[in-house]
C-alpha cells in the first residue's frame, strides 16, 4: 500500500484541483479532508474539481472525505465534480452511486484531469 496525499492547484480561470494520490484510506483522509477545505475556502475560487487518477486505492473513509468536500463545496455555493478517477476509484464511485451526481455518467469515464475542467455545474 502506498500512502496517500493531496495537494491542490489552481488555474488562471480560478478552478481549484485537488489531486490525489495513492491509498485513500483511514490513515490519509484527514489530509484530504484538509485538502479540500482548503480548496472550496480558497479567494476567488469558482470551482473544485478533484483528480482521483492516481488513487491506488480508497475506502469508505476516503469516500466520506470526498462527500464532505462535496457537502463543504456545495454550502460555499461551488461547482464540484470529479476530474478524472482511477478504475479502482471509478468503480467504488459508480457502486456507491456517487458517480453520476460528481460529473460523469455510469457508463462514462470521468475526463482526462488535463482537458476542459472549466464546464462544472452546480449539483443539488
Amino acid at each position: 500500500m502506498s500512502r496517500g496525499q493531496a495537494w491542490i492547484t489552481y488555474r488562471d480561470d480560478a478552478l481549484v484541483t485537488i489531486h490525489a494520490h495513492g491509498d485513500i484510506d483511514v490513515t490519509s483522509a484527514a489530509l484530504l479532508r484538509e485538502v479540500a477545505f482548503e480548496a472550496v475556502t480558497h479567494p476567488g475560487g469558482q470551482g473544485v474539481a478533484v483528480d482521483l487518477s492516481a488513487v491506488t486505492f480508497i475506502d469508505s473513509v476516503g469516500v466520506a472525505a470526498l462527500v464532505t468536500a462535496f457537502k463543504t463545496a456545495r454550502a460555499a455555493g461551488l461547482p464540484f465534480t470529479v476530474a478524472a478517477a482511477s478504475p479502482s476509484a471509478t468503480r467504488l464511485l459508480r457502486m456507491t452511486g456517487l458517480a453520476g451526481l460528481w460529473g460523469f455518467a455510469p457508463d462514462d469515464p470521468p475526463s482526462a484531469p488535463n482537458g476542459p475542467l472549466t464546464a462544472l455545474t452546480p449539483v443539488g
